[in-house]
């Protein structure tokens, strides 16, 4: 009995784990959107081609393109 109660704490912290990595990850990929975002935002007011945008920041066309609208 011991070792299923063992199994299900060691279960449940290894979710919890999991749930919160992901959820760090989650929040430094928005970050980082956002950081490329305010670069794509500078370069375009230096009018940088879009290529270069796209090099640089590595956002799509499409990304950039909202941006300017």
């Amino acid at each position: 009995m011991q070792d299923i109660i063992d199994y299900v704490f060691e279960w449940n912290n290894e979710s919890s784990k999991n749930g919160l990595e992901r959820l760090i990850e989650d929040r430094c990929n928005e970050a980082e959107e956002k950081a490329k975002i305010k670069i794509a935002k500078n370069m375009l007011n230096l009018n940088i081609s879009l290529a270069n945008i796209e090099k640089s920041t590595g956002l799509s066309k499409s990304q950039i393109e909202s941006i300017k609208r």
